[in-house]
């Protein structure tokens, strides 16, 4: 078997397509996630009312905003990410928005 810097180069080459192809999936992905999260919390508040509820950490005043809000964000935010406007501002708020309030 011949191992010349062509076949490794194709190699690599081949690897980076993968790697793009799957970083690619996995951000449209996301936008899609964030997308019907959204619609699904606008159409159907009551799990999400359950959920704040259950908590039971917030002021019910407080719960209404974050129902109010919530959905109109994942939609905005998706959006954005679909279009990539201002992309690094929004990736950073959907990482916060996973990790902080999910």
């Amino acid at each position: 078997m011949n191992v010349t810097a062509q076949n490794i180069k194709q190699k690599i080459i081949d690897i980076g397509l993968i790697r793009t192809f799957f970083v690619t999936a996995l951000y449209y992905l996301l936008a899609s996630v964030l997308l019907l999260s959204g619609i699904f919390k606008i159409v159907d508040p009551i799990p999400t009312i359950k959920i704040l509820n259950m908590l039971n950490i917030l002021f019910e005043s407080f719960n209404l905003i974050i129902l109010s809000l919530l959905p109109v964000a994942e939609i905005a935010l998706s959006l954005m990410m679909f279009l990539k406007v201002k992309l690094k501002i929004t990736l950073f708020i959907v990482t916060l928005l996973f990790f902080f309030l999910v």
